[in-house]
């Protein structure tokens, strides 16, 4: 761009120089001295040639950067084009803004007096044209310098935007090895590490659920991504397929993996949705938890509607092969520790506590009682104002390994549905 800048300059001077806008009556001029007219010609050719090749040099540099813009969306990266360092595109730019204008008054006033005088030109009116030149030329330089020096850097600044907006798909484009070109190319391979990142961070979501990692990132230990124990009233949820054992010595190993990933994606959605966290699939059953890690004053509400609606789901799902898979539920709130647990690398998130055995023996006891949602004393009472559940005591019951009963609960929405289910038993259809 400099030596294209310098070659239009020249052309420029040359065709103002004959076309006698500078020397419009040749009588002063050949008036003055020999060495004045030297001088207003040198000083004429200086002002002319640097204010031209100054924005002519910014002028250049835009075209060349728009032209590669346009080619490298069409045709793919091109080779960086060498462009003159920020630093002195700076220098030029405050040259011209700066020394030029100065240098071109100190002749007026030192050098072209004669001149002027010879012209009958008042020095005031001499030095009010050229600052009137001066201010056209700068307005028309800062247009180039703009796009030139600050082009880049809005385009390089759009694209960090547009990462904090989450959009990681657009490269910033990189046009030249200047500064802002290598800062450009790094900010792009910066950007396809949070692009890979971003992938694993996805296929690490499908084992590690959402709402642990969100509390890893508030509370965790950075270090080692574990959260700490923590005791926490949480309403515990078990899931249960009825027969499973008996339909997985009948099938394939690749049917009942089949049928397994449908059975887990139509129970994980109205869990997760009203806000629980999938602790543990344990063979065909699911161990939820809600109100861990994060907390949620409506946690049994949530987990009473969770679970209706997976019997919802699950009375008109089919999977694999036309299976209907009958389930079981069993909800009971209580005491719990949750928190990080495992050695080595190997960690997960998890609940302990007399409450979780308590969910899975309410969820077995669904089988002799005939009902297909069983809840605790503890659950039934927090849902005894909601309108929206329909909760039928049926008296304290024995549970297996325990040396007392405890007051179980049918749970149907309300509205009239039938809490027992009549049509029970894993089948094909």
């Amino acid at each position: 761009a400099t030596g294209w800048a310098a070659v239009l300059g020249v052309i420029y001077c040359a065709a103002i120089a004959l076309s006698g806008v500078f020397i419009s009556d040749p009588a002063p001029f050949a008036a003055a001295s020999p060495q004045a007219q030297a001088f207003a010609i040198g000083v004429f050719l200086s002002a002319y040639a640097s204010f031209f090749a100054f924005y002519a040099y910014f002028a250049i540099g835009d075209w060349t950067r728009c032209a590669r813009s346009a080619l490298t969306a069409r045709y793919g990266p091109l080779a960086l084009a060498k462009r003159s360092s920020v630093a002195r595109q700076l220098f030029v730019a405050f040259a011209g803004l700066s020394i030029a204008p100065a240098a071109l008054i100190f002749a007026e006033i030192k050098l072209l007096p004669p001149v002027r005088a010879a012209q009958e030109v008042a020095l005031y009116d001499a030095i009010l044209v050229d600052l009137i030149a001066v201010a056209i030329a700068a307005a028309i330089s800062f247009v180039f310098i703009r796009r030139t020096i600050a082009g880049p850097v809005s385009t390089l600044t759009g694209a960090v935007e547009r990462i904090a907006a989450g959009d990681l798909s657009q490269n910033a484009p990189v046009e030249d090895d200047t500064e802002i070109g290598r800062l450009t190319a790094r900010f792009n391979a910066m950007l396809t590490d949070l692009r890979d990142r971003e992938r694993v961070r996805q296929a690490f979501g499908r084992y590690v659920s959402p709402p642990v990692a969100a509390a890893i990132l508030e509370r965790g230990d950075p270090e080692d991504a574990r959260l700490p124990g923590e005791l926490r009233l949480a309403t515990v949820m078990f899931t249960d397929i009825e027969g499973f054992t008996g339909l997985s010595e009948r099938i394939t190993p690749g049917q009942l993996i089949e049928i397994l990933n449908g059975y887990f994606a139509v129970v994980a959605e109205p869990i997760t949705r009203n806000g629980g966290l999938i602790a543990n699939y344990i063979g065909d059953a699911v161990m939820a938890v809600f109100n861990t890690p994060r907390e949620d004053p409506e946690h049994a509400q949530k987990a009473a509607q969770a679970a209706l609606e997976i019997q919802d789901r699950l009375r008109s799902a089919t999977f694999a092969g036309g299976y209907r898979l009958p389930t079981r539920i069993g909800v009971h709130t209580g005491p719990v520790i949750a928190g990080s647990v495992g050695g080595g690398d190997r960690l997960g998130y998890s609940v302990f506590g007399d409450a979780v055995n308590v969910a899975a023996r309410l969820e077995a006891m669904n089988k002799p009682l005939g009902t297909d949602i069983l809840l605790s004393e503890a659950t039934a009472s927090l849902l005894a104002h909601d309108p929206r559940f329909d909760v039928k005591a049926l008296g304290p019951q024995e549970v297996r390994g325990r040396g007392s009963t405890i007051s179980v609960f049918a749970l149907a929405p309300r509205g009239g549905a039938e809490i027992v289910t009549l049509d029970r038993g894993l089948r094909s259809v």
